[in-house]
């Protein structure tokens, strides 16, 4: 828990460098104050302490979250926009616009791709090297992702996937198993979770 405590100060600190501007006064003091919180609380042996404060750090910056994601998603629907325009909407293959993840994909990106393609070979075959713990064999939880534009596109998930889904990390109504999810003709917006399963475990 006390490894999850130094990774959530270290994602509100890299998104404040990267767009405090986004926020007025009031939210951002609303914010490092959450943050002083939990970081005066994240060597303690109390685990209950300190998941008690990224919770609140993790509630009280969600509209920060949404701001940047908003802001991305505009971004990159203008890159989207303007390779339309230049191909054709005639000729244009399917493309995933990937919000960005700390990581994995910090400033997000959108990539074009085969219709027919899971997800998670997509990402792979553009350097986004998301989790695939059994090699896409639809047995485990480490390329969960959430589909927050599309989800009605990609076939429905089949009982095996629903199963594994309910034991993934941040489990919500968009999450799927991006090896389970293939992408048909629309576009689809992709958000990576912040943890796997995984990862949680070794926190513990």
């Amino acid at each position: 828990m006390q490894v999850q405590a130094d990774r959530t100060i270290e994602a509100i600190d890299s998104a404040l460098a990267k767009d405090k501007d986004m926020l007025d006064k009031a939210m951002l003091d609303d914010i490092m104050h959450a943050r002083a919180q939990l970081e005066a609380v994240a060597q303690d042996t109390d685990e209950t302490i300190i998941k008690d404060k990224i919770d609140n750090l993790e509630a009280i910056s969600a509209k920060f979250v949404e701001i940047r994601m908003n802001s991305t998603i505009t971004k990159l629907c203008r890159v989207i926009m303007l390779k339309n325009s230049r191909i054709g909407v005639k000729n244009k293959m399917p493309q995933l616009i990937i919000l960005p993840h700390e990581e994995l994909c910090p400033e997000g990106v959108v990539i074009e791709v085969e219709k027919g393609i899971s997800v998670c070979n997509a990402l792979l075959a553009n350097d986004i090297e998301i989790e695939h713990a059994c090699e896409m064999s639809n047995a485990c939880t480490t390329c969960h992702i959430y589909v927050r534009e599309g989800f009605d596109s990609i076939a429905e998930s089949d009982e095996t996937e629903d199963d594994l889904l309910d034991k993934a990390w941040g489990l919500d109504p968009d999450s799927r198993l991006s090896c389970q999810a293939i992408v048909d003709n629309a576009d689809l917006v992709i958000e990576i979770p912040k943890y796997t399963i995984n990862q949680v475990s070794e926190n513990h």
